[in-house]
């Protein structure tokens, strides 16, 4: 008999203020923006403003959700990787990397994390509704579910393990 332990993740506790000029501590989000700051998954407009109420394009998302999923290192080294859109010139040159890797990621069910539109378009500057954002959040997390966790101890034959109300198969690595 044999015991495994999981730690529960806590809440976001969305705490602090973020360095840009534009956002007060006052703001309901500042502390959600403060995390994401911390957490090098926004950069703000380069001018030390973000512009929290201006539209999210498709670039600045998708950049977010490359880096949310730990691949800037990985997207700086396909900076001169031209994936094949026509309207790629659009892409501003630092998005080029997040761009390139995004549309080489593969999804679980084998689609690519971002994609062009009808015509091989990327359109980089248009902005995201917020059902197009959703999608890129639900791409980012099946792409995750890829990712194979490792648990070490010992289980006895014939016990069954559920994690989040799954049964999973116990493998004898």
């Amino acid at each position: 008999r044999g015991y495994i332990n999981v730690m529960p993740q806590r809440p976001l506790e969305p705490l602090g203020k973020p360095s840009f000029t534009d956002v007060k501590a006052s703001d309901w989000y500042a502390g959600y923006l403060a995390i994401a700051q911390n957490q090098h998954l926004v950069k703000g407009n380069g001018d030390g403003t973000f512009k929290p109420l201006q539209a999210i394009n498709r670039v600045e998302a998708t950049a977010i959700i490359v880096r949310a999923m730990g691949l800037e290192d990985a997207a700086l080294k396909m900076k001169n990787i031209d994936p094949g859109f026509l309207d790629y010139q659009n892409i501003p040159n630092w998005a080029v990397p997040y761009i390139n890797i995004a549309t080489q990621l593969r999804t679980t069910d084998n689609k690519t994390l971002a994609r062009g539109v009808p015509g091989n378009l990327f359109m980089p500057m248009k902005n995201l509704r917020r059902d197009e954002a959703a999608l890129f959040v639900h791409r980012m997390i099946d792409n995750n579910r890829v990712q194979k966790i490792s648990i070490s101890g010992e289980v006895a034959s014939g016990a069954t393990v559920t994690i989040n109300n799954q049964t999973v198969m116990p493998d004898t690595d």
